[in-house]
């Protein structure tokens, strides 16, 4: 199964905002922000906890809130927040 993933413009404006205010942690970031897409772009629900009305998916130092449509297989990253290790 393939998915569509979006990041909401401003969770990618958070997303650079944590990649430049922990300088020494970019290259974790980075890797963590393409595994997220990986496994929401190819089973998103293998891998997330439900949340409410949202999904949880943590990929340390990351931790996003998507919405998951499955008819239409897309998947929006409404929210990244720093988590502890």
């Amino acid at each position: 199964m393939t998915f569509t993933v979006i990041w909401a413009p401003s969770v990618r404006n958070r997303l650079a905002e944590l990649w430049v205010d922990r300088s020494s942690d970019r290259a974790s970031i980075t890797k963590a922000a393409d595994e997220i897409d990986m496994r929401l772009g190819s089973n998103p629900i293998r891998w997330v906890r439900a949340r409410g009305i949202y999904w949880e998916l943590t990929i340390p130092p990351l931790r996003v809130l998507c919405q998951i449509s499955e008819e239409d297989r897309m998947v929006k990253v409404v929210q990244v927040r720093w988590t502890s290790r």
